[in-house]
């Protein structure tokens, strides 16, 4: 096995659930076609870094307004504090 360190996280502070990746089938197929879902573990599970272009096109796969609010919401967030990307935990 090579060499694998573990850091211990202090702080995680989840900002609210933006989609879910079971009920936003189209939202979650665009995030698989688009090699996202390869940031995360065998169990679907982990952290995965999402550009805000690519928060942008999938307001195009949002099937609810709640969703399309959430993204909505997080790509104002990202512009606010001039991140290119979010992390979102997926669990």
């Amino acid at each position: 096995m090579e060499d694998r360190r573990a850091y211990r996280v202090n702080e995680y502070a989840p900002g609210g659930e933006t989609f879910n990746l079971c009920h936003d089938e189209r939202v979650a197929q665009y995030l698989n076609d688009n090699g996202h879902f390869a940031q995360l573990n065998e169990d679907g599970v982990g952290f995965i870094d999402i550009p805000v272009t690519a928060l942008g096109e999938m307001l195009g796969f949002a099937d609810n307004d709640q969703t399309r609010s959430n993204i909505k919401e997080d790509i104002a967030f990202a512009a606010r504090c001039g991140k290119a990307s979010l992390q979102y935990g997926c669990f």
